[in-house]
């Protein structure tokens, strides 16, 4: 359990179409914009420790219960999920070397996507869509990202390969508003910038330690253009320069709000950050120019939320795919 990364759809959004996915979806890169005012919206976590993906209703965070419930498909350690060019769900079952597929609409599961080990896959972490269809995993304990074909699952490449320098360790990954690849490297206490057609080092872009940096687990591009990556290590959320990955200091200092091994990342529907804290079980919720505590959006061990993971907000009726800065994102009918 050593990499994390939170997606969420935001309600208020435009979005420009970037290239036809499979079966005819289109993907979309998100934009922050007024839209979508007022629906209902359902909120699923991935819980590492119990194994499941939970569902609460936006913005009160009641309870709604487990769309993936404990185990099912074999779901053991859920690192991440995203929503990948076909509208279903993919999970990184990180305790058992695997990728698992499920239906959006009841969880109900399909297959294993990239069965354990192909490709030597060991304790998956991040996952990516690239703009060709394509799966990014990040393998931890092999120190290298590896490429999965959309069609099948079947192993493609190393895309980002082990060095016996390092670094070490790779958590979160996402693409950047430059279409590069952006990976947290938790061992190593630095994020890395790469090519992201060849995966070629482009630059050391958070050096390590910068800022105090200890442990990256997510990462966000927001929407001032800046990076800011969640330091697991000691409980804070820091701000680097979008462009250069210069540090410009801590948005959340160290255990605001109680923040204990914050995860994932992601801007909420009011334009706030939402954080997973791992250690207390509990999503909690920022002002993102300031990064004022403003309140436990998921209380702790609510619906037996055990170690919160990746976040995906499903506001209803409309069916969207969309893809934005770490993940795919999903409009969907709610289930209530």
């Amino acid at each position: 359990m050593k990499g994390l990364s939170l997606v969420i759809l935001s309600r208020r959004l435009s979005a420009r179409i970037l290239y036809p996915g499979l079966a005819g979806v289109f993907f979309l890169l998100a934009i922050v914009t007024p839209a979508f005012s007022g629906e209902k919206l359902e909120v699923l976590v991935g819980s590492f420790g119990n194994n499941s993906v939970k569902s609460y209703l936006w913005p009160n965070g009641g309870y709604l219960g487990s769309l993936v419930p404990s185990n099912r498909g074999g779901l053991d350690g859920p690192s991440d999920l995203v929503l990948g060019p076909d509208g279903l769900l993919y999970v990184a079952s990180s305790n058992n070397d695997s990728i698992k597929q499920y239906f959006t609409p009841n969880g109900g599961f399909i297959q294993n996507f990239v069965p354990a080990r192909r490709g030597g896959l060991t304790d998956p972490q991040g996952l990516v869509f690239r703009l060709d269809g394509n799966l990014l995993v990040s393998s931890f304990e092999t120190d290298n990202v590896k490429l999965f074909k959309a069609e099948n699952g079947g192993y493609a490449e190393d895309f980002i390969r082990a060095n016996a320098a390092g670094p070490r360790g790779p958590a979160d990954i996402i693409l950047g508003p430059d279409g590069d690849v952006y990976v947290a490297w938790f061992d190593d206490d630095s994020v890395k910038r790469y090519d992201g057609e060849t995966g070629v080092l482009v630059a050391n872009f958070v050096r390590g330690g910068s800022g105090g940096l200890d442990g990256p687990r997510g990462l966000l591009f927001g929407p001032d253009g800046n990076l800011y990556v969640s330091s697991f290590n000691n409980d804070r959320v820091l701000r680097f320069d979008g462009e250069k990955g210069n540090f410009l200091g801590a948005l959340v200092p160290r255990n605001r709000g109680g923040l204990d091994g914050p995860w994932g990342l992601v801007t909420n529907p009011d334009g706030n950050l939402l954080v997973s804290s791992f250690n207390t079980s509990s999503i909690l919720e920022y002002e993102f120019q300031k990064g004022g505590f403003l309140g436990a959006f998921v209380p702790a061990r609510s619906g037996d939320l055990f170690g919160p993971t990746a976040l995906i907000i499903v506001p209803e009726p409309a069916t969207l795919l969309l893809f934005a800065a770490g993940g795919l994102l999903v409009v969907r009918r709610s289930r209530r």
